[in-house]
């Protein structure tokens, strides 16, 4: 099903024109969304813009494109029909919207802003303008996510009751002292938070997804244990969603050998995905798939999707082109920050938070 449709914009020569691309920011990410649109072939990355002018320099011959110190000067020069914001978050709302206000489609970075606020304002100016926004939660097209999804649409485990959500690694060995992101990560001024809005914003997102509903309240808990900076490294929140579900989103940036798990427990079975390596194990009573009605255990085959970044920008290339949702949008990440906003409420002023 999904394969299909990925090899569908792979392909695409002749039924539309060139769609030209800049990229803001030139750090690993940007290069990320720089290799995802070379590999579709009706679109052209044309400039790159940094602050650094070395970086941009080095991202745009790459790819033949380019390179600005200043990005408004690149959406002035160039024909652009997508930019892809690549920058820390303290500068994602200024840049989101003067792309906006230049009437280009935008796919950015997570987490979308520093706050719901900020989010909000985005996707507003977004819709007025009929604009297409997506945001980069790719974590929602790993293949075990997607076959889940899949899973839990077509009733594999009942009515879902509750879900669990955990990620976490160790952060001062993944960004080492010379990456670039050390530069804004743990500053709060910058970063907005710490861990809720790094992978905590992924994590929050999949809830969303796999609940289908939207926040009703968030109770949450946050912790400091990283020695010299100023923002949390561990949080849980628990999540009551508006359809009674509830979530519990689990994330860490001091666990050792880290595990990744989504959990989703409904009234005849369970999902599990992520325990080791990218796996999924559909425990279920259902009669679709346990003719007697006893707990039957099956390993399901995953999607062969390929890079999950890669595939979230193509989708969001292919709906531009056919005028269709993107796959993740500027209202998912406002409401991804919605709850980060009301878990770091409920953590400073230790009440639960109703949205």
């Amino acid at each position: 099903m999904l394969n299909n449709y990925l090899k569908i914009y792979l392909t695409r020569t002749t039924m539309t024109n060139e769609i030209k691309v800049g990229i803001i920011g030139s750090g690993g990410i940007a290069k990320v969304h720089a290799i995802a649109y070379s590999k579709i072939n009706f679109v052209k990355i044309v400039a790159v813009s940094d602050v650094i002018k070395e970086r941009a320099e080095t991202l745009a011959k790459a790819f033949n494109a380019r390179a600005y110190t200043s990005y408004e000067k690149m959406i002035k020069e160039n024909d652009l029909e997508i930019v892809s914001v690549c920058t820390p978050p303290f500068t994602h709302r200024d840049i989101v919207l003067d792309v906006i206000k230049s009437n280009i489609n935008i796919i950015c970075e997570k987490p979308l802003a520093l706050n719901s606020r900020e989010a909000k304002e985005m996707v507003g100016e977004a819709e007025r303008r009929g604009l297409y926004f997506g945001v980069d939660f790719q974590n929602r097209l790993l293949p075990q996510h997607i076959k889940a999804k899949e899973l839990l649409s077509e009733g594999a485990i009942g009515k879902l009751i509750q879900a669990r959500f955990r990620v976490g690694y160790d952060i001062l060995e993944a960004v080492p002292p010379s990456a670039p992101m050390r530069e804004w990560l743990f500053d709060k001024s910058k970063s907005g938070g710490g861990v809720l809005m790094d992978i905590g914003s992924h994590w929050i997102d999949l809830s969303r997804m796999f609940v289908g509903s939207e926040a009703e309240s968030v109770s949450a808990e946050i912790s400091k244990n990283i020695e010299n900076i100023e923002v949390e490294d561990n949080a849980m929140v628990l999540i009551r969603f508006k359809n009674s579900v509830h979530a519990l989103v689990d994330v860490s940036w001091t666990q050792q050998n880290g595990q990744w798990p989504v959990e989703l427990y409904g009234d005849q079975g369970t999902i599990l995905c992520n325990f080791g390596e990218q796996t999924i194990v559909l425990y279920t009573k259902n009669k679709k798939y346990s003719k007697d009605g006893k707990l039957k255990v099956i390993t399901p085959s995953l999607p062969e999707i390929g890079e999950p970044h890669e595939y979230l920008i193509g989708l969001f290339v292919n709906s531009i082109v056919n005028k269709t949702q993107p796959p993740v949008t500027g209202y998912d990440g406002y409401k991804a920050q919605e709850i980060i906003d009301a878990a770091y409420k409920s953590a400073s002023e230790k009440v639960k938070v109703v949205i």
